[in-house]
């Protein structure tokens, strides 16, 4: 009966130092740090009442298939915003983002763009900042966005 015992004892720890580990490293974990997505606002500009802007996108993420969200915001002089959502979906670790804010630029002073990612199981969120002063124009149509990628 000792044996049998002391046979299942060293079971238990082989199992317990070399097929519990190999188990834990073949499940790939989730990234929850903020360096898993970042998002950054390379520029922002105008032309006539259409704002332009290029926006970076940088994932590092354990499954190729894990879509995020991109919310743009943006906030005009008199403070209101106009928010869009874009759901991501893409297998590349790097974007490159060209916005445009067409009927946008409608009165003068600063003008802010917000880009927020968001993953897809919300873990994780990061925002971008920037704030530019376009001139006055006019709009005529209702504010759109339009997104190439570069």
């Amino acid at each position: 009966m000792k044996k049998k015992t002391i046979l299942y004892s060293v079971f238990i720890i082989f199992v317990a130092l070399f097929i519990f580990p190999q188990l834990s490293n073949a499940a790939p974990t989730r990234t929850t740090t903020e360096e898993a997505f970042t998002v950054t606002i390379l520029n922002a500009y105008y032309i006539e009442d259409d704002i332009y802007s290029t926006i970076e996108i940088w994932t590092q993420t354990q499954s190729a298939s894990e879509n995020y969200y991109l919310k743009l915001t943006l906030v005009n002089p008199i403070e209101i915003e106009t928010t869009y959502l874009v759901k991501v979906m893409t297998h590349s670790e790097h974007l490159i983002l060209n916005v445009v804010f067409y009927n946008s630029a409608t009165v003068a002073g600063d003008y802010t763009i917000l880009a927020t990612i968001i993953s897809n199981n919300r873990w994780i969120a990061e925002t971008d900042v920037i704030i530019f002063d376009p001139p006055s124009g006019g709009s005529e149509g209702d504010p759109y966005i339009g997104i190439t990628i570069g």
